[in-house]
This record gives structure tokens, C-alpha cells and sequence, in this order.
């Protein structure tokens, strides 16, 4: 099953690369990020708000708004 950061990955078409590469971060530092979504920083969710296509930012708000409610 997957996290909601996978989904999003993959709803915009990116790669464990292409996602490490836009917060600055080896391709290992971000696999553990993307196993473990609540690692991410606000800071780090901001950046890949950035480059996510309006699909997979729908999902990253929804997982947010899941936190709250």
C-alpha cells in the first residue's frame, strides 16, 4: 500500500531523484523521506508543492487536512 507521498510522486510523474534533487538531499536521504512521510519538514513540503502537478498537490492538501480533522 502506499503513502500519500508516493502517490503524489507518482501522480506527477517524478522519481525518487528528481523529488531528493528539489530539497537538496541525497537519492537515500529522501527514499527514507518517502517511506516515512511525517519526517518531511514544512519547509521540505513546500518545495515539492512546487514541483507536484495540481493532481499530486490535491493529494499532499488532503494529507494535510487529514492531520487537522
Amino acid at each position: 500500500m502506499k503513502n500519500w507521498i508516493q502517490e503524489a510522486r507518482e501522480a506527477s510523474g517524478l522519481s525518487l531523484e528528481y523529488c531528493a534533487s528539489a530539497l537538496f538531499m541525497s537519492p537515500d536521504a529522501f527514499k527514507e523521506k518517502d517511506a516515512n512521510p511525517g519526517t518531511l519538514t514544512l519547509n521540505e513540503l513546500r518545495a515539492l508543492h512546487i514541483v507536484f502537478n495540481d493532481e499530486a498537490r490535491a493529494i499532499l492538501r488532503n494529507a494535510l487536512k487529514g492531520i487537522f480533522y
